[in-house]
């Protein structure tokens, strides 16, 4: 039993690692410095830009290709809406929590919202 939860520990960290450099990634593809202190708006398109490569299940697109990742989930792909609405949820309750909305968001802010995704 102490094996498994073991083991079930090092997939999690793992899991948590490959998100990270998601998130990272993200971050570059969005001109962003790691280190930046985002407003809402940024956060969120963060979030949703990193919901896009998610589904796409690629995270080597280019920066030119953010546009028309953009357009065909807004206007093409079937369940964007409810994908959206549930990435939003999400972002609400790590983001927004209790106490409303915060004035600036980080990476390790917005990595607690990403984790629970994947």
């Amino acid at each position: 039993l102490h094996e498994l939860a073991a083991l079930a520990a090092a997939l999690e960290d793992i899991v948590h690692k490959e998100t990270a450099q998601r998130l990272e990634t993200t971050f570059q593809l969005l001109d962003l410095p790691i280190t930046a202190e985002l407003d809402a708006a940024q956060a969120d398109k963060v979030i949703m830009t990193f919901a896009m490569l998610y589904l796409e299940g690629n995270f080597t697109h280019k920066a030119m290709d953010l546009a028309v990742l953009q357009t065909y989930y807004s206007e093409e792909y079937d369940d964007w809406r409810e994908v959206e609405s549930w990435f939003r949820n999400i972002e609400t309750r790590y983001l927004k929590g209790s106490s409303g909305a915060a004035d600036k968001y980080n990476m390790p802010a917005l990595l607690k919202v990403v984790d629970e995704i994947g």
